[in-house]
């Protein structure tokens, strides 16, 4: 179980997910793609193998089908750290290469970064009387895509923040989403304003 990742939009052009369930990317009927991740936590040499591979093969394999340039969002908690600033213990040890690179290759903006925001952290954990804080929930743009805001806010049942950002509009690119029966239910002016929530709860 890993946790409930995820996205819905009530009606997305295109879906495509890596067969391990740990990446789901939507291709809206404008062009516009959101993608959200949930790489293996852990620090033992599978995990973070695992993640490797899936910045460095399966994210990048999931972009093939998207033409180069089209705005979207990369949302997740990404298990590692790109910046030694984003960890309190030990970042050397949680930093990423191959999520470096997905980054510049594919020229990604932290939005975080892009709006300048002060040391912040998005999960806290305490473990033989060390207490360590990360940034692991991340959103990145994608395309030239803007961000007005980004906040980070604390819920009762997880030991990660809930990530908030707002985007620019961009109408002309996000076809209007059509009203679709599902268990899940998206409002169709979140996709339309492009304001994103992601929760994140640890794996049980």
């Amino acid at each position: 179980n890993y946790g409930p990742v995820g996205l819905t939009t009530g009606g997305s052009n295109n879906e495509i997910c890596d067969t391990d369930g740990r990446c789901q990317l939507l291709q809206l009927k404008g062009g516009m793609s959101l993608l959200n991740a949930y790489p293996q936590s852990g620090t033992d040499n599978t995990a973070r193998n695992s993640r490797e591979k899936m910045f460095s093969e399966t994210i990048p394999n999931l972009f093939n089908s998207i033409p180069a340039g089209l705005p979207g969002i990369a949302s997740g908690d990404w298990n590692s750290i790109t910046r030694n600033i984003d960890a309190t213990n030990n970042p050397e040890s949680k930093i990423s290469p191959s999520l470096r690179r997905l980054i510049s290759v594919k020229k990604w903006s932290d939005i975080h970064i892009q709006l300048g925001l002060g040391t912040k952290y998005t999960r806290f954990h305490s473990s033989n009387g060390i207490c360590s804080a990360t940034r692991l929930d991340r959103i990145y743009s994608i395309g030239g895509l803007k961000a007005t805001s980004c906040e980070y806010v604390p819920v009762p049942f997880s030991d990660h923040l809930v990530t908030i950002a707002t985007f620019e509009s961009v109408e002309s690119v996000v076809a209007e989403t059509p009203h679709q029966k599902s268990r899940f239910k998206s409002n169709k002016s979140l996709v339309q304003n492009l304001k994103v929530c992601l929760l994140y709860t640890s794996p049980s």
